[in-house]
């Protein structure tokens, strides 16, 4: 998996990324139609920068691009407050999926 790290990153619509100095303290990307439904994905912010709003202004940054598009992030039950508080809401929808090797 590690040798193909960066793949995902390579096919995502949008991969914003946050930086200090040379050091990559946080990122997100997104799968998109650019239209109708946008998907966030793998958003990360380094330990030691949390809790500073970069992981705000990086899906801040992500809407920019398609605005007018459904935006739906998967998470778990105990960090869906964190995207609530950015206007996110809960779907009460049925979400299905079938593994990768990889989960």
């Amino acid at each position: 998996m590690l040798k193909n790290f960066n793949v995902p990153f390579l096919n995502s619509t949008v991969v914003i990324s946050a930086w200090e100095n040379d050091c990559l303290v946080g990122c997100v990307r997104v799968l998109s139609d650019r239209v109708v439904r946008s998907v966030i994905y793998d958003l990360a912010v380094a330990p030691a920068f949390q809790n500073q709003g970069i992981g705000r202004e990086l899906v801040r940054r992500c809407i920019e691009h398609f605005p007018d598009s459904e935006w739906l992030v998967g998470t778990t039950q105990e960090v869906s407050a964190y995207y609530e508080k950015m206007g996110f809401e809960v779907e009460q929808g049925v979400f299905l999926r079938l593994p990768s090797r990889w989960f």
